[in-house]
């Protein structure tokens, strides 16, 4: 059985973090707004408004309204009956009957492997038997007020590129603890939200999942790693989305990485820079060989479906938007796919080079207000490099390979402290566009084109922005909703 996680609570309002720079009405909305609103009750059976749109499951309460979720009952199965004229006849002898039951019994486990793998995150509910369950534990709060300092852009699609490096920051894991930030130590293995002083979730470090039959999770993550190593090899670093790393010889436009001195593969749907339309990033044909065989190695599959099954349990209204966002997008456009099928996020990001430390950035251009799911792997200390850094929580976080969390990246600066000599950090990032939300909601057409067709409903769309606020402070999930 799982540790049940803790909660580490922050001395924040989070809804603060996702207002407009100009939308006072807003911001005086959602500071009136209880925690003990209707929205942010308990979902049960008796509690759980009518028509609400919650996707996950959680213990004791109905399932979400995404198309597709099955409840689980004793009628489902993947076992072959036992007259099945598949299988041979059964045999009086004992030593061949036990090597038939073992040869069934793995053709069951292949069929229900297969089975899982070709669900897609579209409809995905999260099973219980394999989620962890939040209790009461200790809470510590940061004397911190993110309203100031991390805000959206107009409709709270993306989020600002505000944030600026400022002479004296610190640099170094002591530095940081000399200017007053928080160490959180986490061993990986237990789940811990993030919640803010309202109790509203905005981050979870995701603990690590059950082992699967004959393959720890370490395993699996060992194995990406391997796979990463070897697509870093194979990929051709000359073109976009492939982004070299730094060096004094790279000078063209693809030399720059924003986020580090490290290189990155892309892959997956994104819309914004400049794209006419949402569409899948486009490869050479040798590099789509490449991540198309990433894609499909079984322990990377484990390892974003995980990020993807506890983005829905913890969020399960958030999770539910990405879910009919994307089931829009493809009605208009059905050969767009989502990267992994049983993950939600439409984009995939590889950071790679074995020496990944990313410099505090924001992903400005993911969903404001969604969640982005970033892995850690490799082989370093997580006491004394690699760790997490959440600047305008002061929070940094002890993060060990093999661990991920799930966090609002758009609005919150994070990094990591550098490595040691001889040591390796690669690390997954999921994550999905802010323009493709943005891009669904005016009709799967651009602002310019939806105020040009449609110019009295669209103004009526851009008054109504500050209103917007109120739809995704309520996706996020409130700590009493979480089943203890």
């Amino acid at each position: 059985m799982p540790k049940t996680p803790a909660t580490y609570q922050l001395d924040i309002d989070f809804r603060d973090c996702l207002q407009e720079a100009y939308a006072q009405d807003a911001l005086n909305y959602v500071k009136s707004l209880d925690c003990s609103a209707e929205h942010l009750q308990p979902l049960s059976p008796t509690s759980m408004p009518a028509g609400s749109s919650a996707t996950g499951s959680v213990p004791g309460s109905v399932p979400g309204s995404v198309p597709g979720f099955v409840t689980p009952s004793s009628t489902c199965s993947n076992a072959l009956p036992p007259n099945d004229p598949l299988l041979p006849p059964p045999s009086v002898n004992s030593q061949e009957q036990q090597r038939r039951r073992k040869h069934a019994n793995l053709n069951r486990l292949k069929k229900r492997a297969l089975a899982r793998a070709g669900r897609s995150a579209l409809d995905y509910k999260p099973r219980e038997q394999h989620m962890h369950k939040t209790a009461e534990a200790g809470r510590f709060k940061v004397e911190t007020d993110l309203g100031g300092s991390s805000r959206a852009a107009e409709g709270a699609w993306i989020g600002l590129n505000n944030y600026k490096q400022k002479r004296g920051q610190p640099r170094t894991l002591e530095g940081y603890k000399e200017a007053g930030f928080r160490i959180l130590k986490w061993d990986g293995l237990e789940t811990i939200t993030l919640t803010d002083k309202q109790g509203m979730v905005f981050g979870v470090l995701c603990g690590r999942p059950a082992d699967s039959p004959g393959k720890t999770w370490a395993e699996s993550c060992e194995g990406v790693t391997t796979a990463l190593r070897q697509a870093e090899a194979d990929l051709d670093f000359d073109g976009s989305p492939i982004i070299p790393e730094i060096s004094s010889e790279k000078k063209g436009k693809n030399a720059k990485n924003r986020r580090g001195k490290f290189k990155t593969a892309s892959m997956g749907v994104s819309y914004g820079g400049g794209q006419s339309v949402p569409a899948e990033l486009s490869h050479t044909e040798e590099n789509q060989r490449v991540l198309d065989a990433l894609k499909s190695n079984p322990d990377f599959i484990r390892m974003v479906k995980y990020g993807s099954s506890m983005f829905a349990y913890y969020a399960p209204r958030l999770y539910n938007n990405y879910a009919n966002t994307f089931l829009r997008l493809q009605q208009n456009q059905p050969e767009l796919q989502l990267p992994v099928v049983g993950s939600i996020f439409s984009a995939i990001s590889l950071n790679l080079g074995g020496q990944v430390v990313a410099e505090l950035h924001k992903d400005f251009k993911n969903l404001a207000y969604g969640l982005c799911h970033i892995c850690a792997l490799g082989s370093f200390d997580p006491e004394l490099s690699g760790q997490l850094i959440l600047f305008e929580l002061g929070l940094i976080i002890e993060f060990p390979p093999h661990s991920s969390i799930l966090i609002t990246s758009a609005v919150i600066s994070h990094g990591n402290i550098s490595l040691q000599v001889g040591e390796e950090r690669f690390s997954v990032i999921q994550y999905t566009a802010g323009g493709i939300f943005r891009w669904v909601e005016y009709g799967c057409r651009t602002e310019s084109q939806f105020a040009k067709e449609e110019p009295e409903e669209a103004a009526r769309v851009w008054n109504e922005r500050p209103e917007r606020w109120k739809e995704a402070i309520s996706l996020f999930s409130h700590i009493s909703e979480i089943a203890k």
